[in-house]
């Protein structure tokens, strides 16, 4: 039996794999309709209040155990679990463009804070602390990927939110008799109205 690149018995997995986490995060991340963009802005709260949760502990008992100064994270984590539990908090209330800009900030502060971690592993000392590098550095651009997500992901909500409005104020229009029927070329030669709507009608 081949197995060779060309061979009909070759398993695709891989290939169909390779791409299979870059496809989910791009689905997620795309809007769909605004019951389950909310719900997925919600989730996404949740799981960053829960992540800024843990590391918060995580830094309390570092710097419990540092023999002088603190760990940074006490102060990061608790902006980001801040501004997540204020995001789930606003059930029924739509979300804001000064909201977007805290929940940003917060992710960034987090991500500037392992950024600076990966500073101080590459440049205190005369050796390299490796670990901590690696730990820092892929902690710096998992919160960089959370900061774009949740600005995608309540900017989605935001839209979502001003689109609806629109149409309703629209269909109040024409309710009401706001909205004056329009006439194009043929319906003005004829002397007809046509059957769109403008709340710019022809004089």
């Amino acid at each position: 039996m081949d197995f060779n690149y060309n061979s009909p018995f070759r398993s695709d997995y891989g290939r169909k794999s390779k791409f299979t986490l870059a496809s989910r995060l791009s689905e997620w991340l795309s809007p769909s309709n605004p019951v389950d963009d909310l719900l997925k802005m919600r989730r996404f709260a949740k799981t960053v209040l829960a992540s800024s949760g843990f590391f918060w502990s995580w830094a309390v008992y570092n710097t419990f155990m540092m023999k002088s100064g603190f760990d940074l994270g006490i102060a990061s984590f608790a902006v980001s679990a801040a501004s997540s539990a204020y995001l789930i908090s606003r059930r029924g209330e739509e979300p804001t463009r000064l909201v977007r800009f805290f929940v940003l900030l917060s992710h960034l502060v987090v991500a500037a804070n392992y950024a600076l971690g990966s500073l101080f592993a590459f440049t205190v000392g005369k050796v390299i602390y490796i670990r901590f590098a690696v730990y820092c550095v892929t902690f710096t651009l998992l919160w960089l990927f959370t900061a774009f997500a949740g600005w995608k992901l309540i900017s989605t909500n935001i839209a979502e939110i001003e689109e609806g409005d629109y149409e309703e104020d629209e269909t109040e229009d024409m309710r009401y008799g706001f909205a004056t029927p329009a006439y194009d070329d043929e319906d003005r030669e004829s002397g007809r109205k046509g059957d769109s709507y403008s709340s710019y009608p022809y004089l």
